[in-house]
């Protein structure tokens, strides 16, 4: 099976993101639209691959090459002036008999095989993926009980909630009897103008629904909402993520120092500029030993989270966003303190040095750990992040490493947070511009 994707377009409407650069050349992350299309091929066993350019085509020639780098067969089909999608299919030389048509600007994680397993017992022209009728800035697909695509309505033109209507997926499998409808050189588009035809002369095009992440980022609010999904893990191949301590690296605590109410949060000065600097490159994730808090009596499980829910809101106020709070409640069994809560004793697998939050994170948020950083305050963040995996960073701020509860020996040590952020950066970027 090949992919055909169309990346010719502009991006006018995402330019206060993309700039000058194509839309599918806008990272996600760690890695362009494209890339993360070609992931997601790869792990449905597709690996022949044409992209169909117009603006500037030698960029991406430029950067995929063959495709060999990326595991890939890529070709390129090259248009001199704007031919729409369909008219960008037309302009292939050579086409297979049946094929998979991705837009240029979707990520997800759909399941292609299931996809082309079903398209190609249905037979016929092709097959439009379809989802619920959420947006309305896409076409919307009318069908029948059969599944049977009746009517292309234009952007706009359904509200969500219609009977029978959900929205074009721009993910179709389609065949060269199909590409015979659509007019030599002429720019046309293939929900506008090519499947309103074919209907129009009853034909059949049949739909698949699925309720699979797919997704596009053609505008700024959608890109920001798949950049946000992204670091969820709702698509993509596992990345690498920061995993910071809570007191002591985000929020000033004093030596034995409990933060078990809201008035007690203190934000450290650089801990909002460091955040925004990591995180269009990772995932924020904080992992806390909240122990002293609940199972000590201070504060409920509940309070806790307002309490990580406030430090949330006032980062964000400052452009800083954290993705994931995990905390554990619990004290060991033998624990040097007293707890007042009994039910919260136990040797648990969360509470650092253990590493237990860290992989959790990991499973949720679909997250490398050997790629990751721990930035913490103390010895226990070490261990619990070297227990991970990660590269670990002792800051100064906080106990700065003097806790001397565990042997453990960080592999960088800052004075804080955004001199850690930093650090990271340097890391980080060398290595992406090696690869």
């Amino acid at each position: 099976m090949k992919a055909i994707i169309i990346a010719g377009g502009k991006g006018e409407r995402l330019k206060s993101i993309s700039g000058d650069l194509p839309k599918p050349l806008v990272k996600i992350g760690n890695k362009t639209i494209l890339e993360h299309q070609f992931d997601w091929l790869k792990r449905n066993g597709i690996k022949e691959v044409t992209l169909c350019l117009g603006y500037r085509a030698e960029l991406f020639q430029q950067l995929f090459g063959d495709g060999s780098k990326f595991g890939l067969k890529i070709d390129y089909s090259v248009e001199n002036s704007p031919l729409g999608t369909a008219g960008a299919v037309k302009n292939i030389p050579s086409l297979p008999e049946s094929f998979l048509i991705i837009y240029g600007d979707l990520v997800g994680d759909v399941d292609l095989n299931k996809f082309v397993s079903f398209a190609s017992q249905k037979g016929g022209l092709g097959t439009l993926l379809i989802q619920d009728l959420i947006r309305v800035d896409v076409n919307a697909i009318e069908i029948d009980n059969n599944y049977h695509v009746v009517k292309i309505h234009p952007k706009k033109a359904v509200v969500p909630g219609t009977k029978n209507n959900y929205n074009n997926a721009a993910l179709y499998y389609l065949t060269r009897k199909l590409v015979d409808e659509i007019p030599e050189g002429k720019s046309c588009d293939f929900a506008n103008d090519i499947f309103p035809k074919v209907l129009n002369e009853g034909k059949i095009l049949y739909t698949y629904y699925t309720t699979e992440f797919l997704d596009d980022m053609g505008t700024p609010e959608w890109y920001h909402k798949a950049l946000t999904l992204w670091k969820q893990g709702k698509f993509g191949e596992p990345k690498p993520a920061i995993f910071l301590d809570r007191d002591g690296v985000i929020n000033e605590v004093e030596h034995e120092e409990y933060i078990d109410r809201i008035d007690k949060v203190r934000i450290i000065p650089q801990a909002a500029e460091a955040i925004r600097k990591l995180q269009e490159h990772f995932p924020i994730v904080v992992v806390s030993n909240q122990g002293g808090a609940v199972a000590g009596g201070r504060a409920s499980e509940d309070e806790v989270k307002k309490i990580n829910l406030f430090i949330k809101n006032k980062l964000a106020e400052q452009g800083a966003e954290i993705d994931a709070f995990y905390y554990c409640p619990h004290y060991p069994i033998n624990y040097r303190r007293p707890a007042k809560r009994e039910e919260y004793v136990l040797d648990c697998t969360c509470r650092k040095p253990k590493s237990g939050m860290f992989l959790q994170a990991a499973k949720d948020l679909k997250i490398d750990l050997n790629h990751s950083f721990s930035i913490g305050d103390s010895t226990t963040d070490t261990k619990a992040g070297k227990g991970a995996g990660c590269t670990t960073i002792l800051v100064s701020t906080g106990y700065g490493g003097k806790d001397n509860s565990v042997d453990s020996q960080p592999d960088y040590i800052c004075e804080n947070i955004l001199k850690a952020a930093e650090l990271i950066l340097e890391l980080y970027l060398k290595k992406e511009e090696k690869l």
